[in-house]
């Protein structure tokens, strides 16, 4: 059995070329168009006008001299019958008669949205770019291996370095005299989600920074924007009003001083004289006397008492002779004791590791806050703890009671709390308590 072969059917190639929507297009050897399709109507010409003109006729002055007929891709700016100049390309392919070039065929597309949109991004970048190094802050920007991937202008003037130099580089190796990757970097310890911001010393930038970093997702790789901001002459100011703060405490803890031992050595001496001379005096009267004196007598206890209790609290004997612990567990006992609240202690500290400099700016913190919760908060019950976290000595004091208002959080005491907490180097940090009353949170570098 024979199978006849089907034919092909026949292709109106005239149809399929008008149906393109883009210009085909013919011309001789001397650039003259031949033949144009009708979608030459998108630069506002028909096909009869255009054919028989020079294509240079159509195209930009200042593009003719690129104008080759050459087998490549090329862009040109092409005057419609409007005079609106657009951006087109053109490829085209040789037309050869018997080996002999007669002229060109191609395609030309309208690229004009596409062209104003590249040259929109071009002129985009090298305005971000003129920003980007216009900034005065040195500005870093690495990947997760460390690698620098840019850098501004500023950043290149505090290195003193050219921007091949640093490009590419592992960011330590600029950063840090030794060249080593810190232990500290948020970046090395996990993957930063959230802006973050540390403080940096000792670099080869000279000076102190406080470093922004924050993550950008670019092309399924996180990148990480370094900004450095030179606080310097703000850190060399806080210090020195630091010392002037701490030397104010230390002069009102001498003066605290001085006056508990003048009331110990001389007031409370006295009264103990008074008291003796007192004792000595009341047998020469008659016996219905006795319960007048026995009243005076318990009145001088009384007064003798709350001196010694005010001498301990202007001069806490039990924080230099046995340490932190050994004076908050007594505060606590006076505490409870005068105030039927009951008070937990709670250390996990080792005290060797305390600055001598944040005993007392610890103790009389912990002792502000007891008066604080025995005025306001109406709890039934205290927590003191004391853990190592980090580095750092943390402090909570916790009650039960009715909680801070927000507009308590600015008074006169609690702003004396804070500033002696910085004087030493520390933070305090006063909020609503985990589950109700006020927690106060002293933290002090270790």
């Amino acid at each position: 059995m024979r199978y006849r072969k089907k034919k092909r059917p026949k292709v109106n190639y005239q149809d399929l070329v008008e149906s393109i929507g883009e210009v085909i297009y013919e011309v001789d050897k001397n650039g003259v168009i031949t033949f144009a399709s009708s979608a030459i109507r998108l630069f506002g010409y028909e096909p009869d006008e255009v054919i028989g003109r020079s294509f240079a006729d159509l195209v930009q002055g200042v593009d003719l001299v690129r104008l080759q007929p050459e087998l490549r891709r090329r862009e040109y700016r092409l005057i419609t019958r409007s005079g609106e100049v657009r951006w087109v390309q053109i490829s085209s392919q040789p037309i050869l008669r018997e080996g002999e070039l007669t002229g060109l065929r191609g395609i030309l597309i309208d690229i004009t949205r596409v062209k104003r949109l590249r040259e929109a991004l071009i002129q985009g970048k090298r305005e971000w770019e003129a920003t980007f190094d216009a900034i005065a802050d040195p500005i870093m920007i690495i990947d997760g291996d460390f690698n620098i991937k840019r850098v501004n202008l500023a950043f290149i003037r505090k290195l003193k370095l050219g921007f091949t130099d640093v490009i590419g580089g592992k960011c330590y190796t600029f950063l840090y005299p030794e060249g080593g990757k810190p232990v500290n970097c948020p970046i090395g310890k996990d993957q930063i989600v959230h802006p973050t911001v540390i403080l940096l010393e000792d670099l080869t930038l000279p000076g102190s920074f406080l470093c922004s970093i924050s993550p950008l997702k670019m092309n399924d790789e996180i990148l990480y924007i370094h900004h450095f901001r030179d606080v310097t002459k703000e850190q060399k100011a806080e210090r020195m009003l630091r010392e002037l703060n701490w030397k104010i405490i230390n002069a009102e803890e001498e003066e605290r001083k001085r006056i508990a031992l003048e009331l110990h050595d001389e007031l409370s001496q006295d009264l103990a004289f008074l008291k003796m001379d007192f004792n000595r005096l009341r047998h020469n009267f008659p016996e219905e006397h006795e319960e007048t004196f026995a009243s005076i007598n318990m009145v001088l206890d009384r007064v003798i008492e709350k001196i010694q209790k005010l001498c301990y609290r202007l001069r806490p004997v039990f924080l230099e002779e046995m340490g932190l612990t050994t004076a908050v567990v007594r505060l606590a006992e006076e505490f409870t004791h005068y105030s039927g609240i009951k008070c937990r202690i709670d250390f996990e500290i080792d005290e060797e590791r305390l600055p001598p400099e944040v005993l007392i700016p610890s103790y009389r913190i912990i002792s502000e806050s007891l008066t604080n919760i025995l005025k306001h908060a109406r709890a039934t019950e205290v927590v003191i703890r004391a853990i190592c976290q980090d580095e750092k000595v943390v402090f909570q004091i916790f009650d039960n009671g009715v909680g801070i208002k927000n507009e308590d959080l600015c008074s006169f005491g609690l702003m004396g709390m804070m500033e002696r907490a910085w004087s030493a180097g520390g933070d305090l940090i006063i909020t609503k308590g985990p589950i109700s009353g006020t927690l106060v949170t002293l933290i002090f570098p270790s």
